[in-house]
């Protein structure tokens, strides 16, 4: 009987953490432990003979200012490092990922999780509907950049700098309150959750072009 392939889970995400241990059980890859610390420190993994790492996208997120070179070197790391994200994380998770980063999404963690890990060694991703839905949205909210007022335009132009409400507000003569406001319209317009996401999208964009 093949043994069972030992997975180092690695999240600061309790929630995330008890989903996964739970899905994996009974299956033929068995949590070989649990860590929040050193999560680029591949010696952990070795140390408790990990076959492959889980890694929570908040991980990778919040290591921003060199996520670009670790993302690289994630996606060849050996043992193999897939990454786990939820939907709402697609856009600032994918702006810090390298091409052909193994990923699996939160919606996936059922029983068929051995399954999408699977594919994912492959190098396929199995993409939820709702992923999907987001995806093909961009062309909409492409659109939708048309139809921002001037103010917004120059707000947004701003946001994808990764200004804050004050240096926007200083920047353009605005009272922050209206700065706020501004911001918000701008989020509400192109369908995005958060300030961050709006970024990445404009800053995507604008590389396109």
């Amino acid at each position: 009987m093949e043994s069972a392939r030992r997975v180092l889970i690695v999240t600061r995400d309790k929630k995330l953490a008890a989903s996964l241990e739970n899905a994996l059980r009974t299956t033929r890859y068995a949590v070989g432990g649990v860590c929040s610390s050193a999560i680029f420190n591949r010696r952990k993994a070795e140390m408790q003979n990990a076959d492959m790492i889980l890694l929570g996208a908040r991980e990778l997120i919040a290591e921003a200012r060199r996520a670009r070179s670790i993302g690289r070197r994630l996606a060849s790391a050996h043992p193999p490092v897939i990454v786990v994200l939820r939907n709402d994380q697609l856009l600032h998770g994918l702006s810090v990922m390298a091409p052909g980063q193994r990923l699996i999404f939160v919606h996936h963690l059922t029983k068929n999780l051995p399954q999408v890990i699977d594919l994912s060694l492959e190098g396929l991703i199995v993409i939820p509907d709702g992923v999907l839905q987001h995806i093909r949205s961009d062309a909409l909210r492409v659109d939708s950049l048309g139809s921002l007022t001037p103010e917004e335009a120059s707000v947004l132009d701003l946001l994808g700098q990764g200004a804050p409400n004050s240096r926007i507000a200083a920047r353009l003569g605005l009272p922050l309150s209206r700065a706020k406001s501004v911001v918000r319209s701008i989020i509400s317009k192109l369908g995005m959750p958060n300030r961050t996401a709006v970024a990445v999208f404009y800053c995507q964009k604008q590389s396109v072009q």
